[in-house]
């Protein structure tokens, strides 16, 4: 995050009309602020959102006060699924709906139901632990500062063999995904029952652009000794 010094011709920012004597402008792909000569063109109201400058009044606090350039580690609303969690870290409302983060704490033992994503990439950061993967027809296990590409239109899924716990960085691009987990997180605690949870993360998942398999799931419980997750 940011803030641009010099000409507003920038091309991150487009010039909207005149309105009333101010010009607006309006963020296209990015999470700054735009200067026209040392002015702050206006207060960020909102990545994506329309901004102005309503007078001279706008400082740089006012500016730099609308952005969260830090997350602390312990930031964050989390939620648990028998088995992995999610850690809300960035939400698209932050970049522009460009990208999202999360974080998955994994227990030892865990698989991740095989799924396909219609509407998004995912790019996973290893921080902790062993994680294994598959992605279509390519199997393989990656280990701390390692990434895992699960592009949209590919069967994939992932699982912690153990011993011991594992959390994955996960980027979602664009972002809007990380909606579906937090209303995963209240079916979750609503379901009343394992088969309801299921039958209802599926109805979820359609939402979502989410189709759910079981593809896989036979032969990988056995090989590596895991269990889906709510098991």
């Amino acid at each position: 995050m940011g803030v641009l010094t010099g000409g507003a011709h920038h091309h991150l920012l487009r010039r909207g009309a005149e309105h009333g004597g101010a010009q607006r402008f309006a963020v296209e792909d990015a999470i700054l602020v735009g200067v026209d000569c040392g002015r702050p063109v206006g207060r960020l109201l909102g990545i994506g959102h329309r901004v102005a400058e309503d007078s001279e009044s706008d400082t740089w606090e006012a500016v730099m006060g609308a952005l969260r350039i830090v997350v602390e580690p312990d930031e964050g609303k989390s939620i648990w699924l028998a088995g992995i969690g999610v850690d809300f870290k960035i939400w698209g409302e932050e970049t522009g709906n460009q990208f999202s983060i999360v974080e998955h704490p994994i227990e030892p033992g865990r698989l991740i139901p095989p799924h396909v994503h219609s509407r998004e990439d995912e790019f996973s950061y290893v921080l902790q632990g062993r994680v294994g993967a598959r992605v279509g027809d390519q199997e393989a296990t990656a280990g701390p500062g390692s990434y895992i590409l699960k592009p949209r239109g590919i069967l994939h899924t992932f699982w912690n063999a153990g011993p011991e716990p594992a959390r994955l960085l996960e980027i979602i691009s664009p972002a809007g995904f990380e909606r579906f987990f937090d209303a995963l997180g209240t079916v979750s605690e609503t379901a009343a029952d394992p088969a309801e949870f299921i039958q209802r993360r599926a109805e979820l998942g359609e939402q979502y652009g989410l189709g759910f398999s079981d593809e896989w799931v036979a032969e990988l419980t056995d090989r590596y000794q895991l269990k889906l997750l709510g098991e």
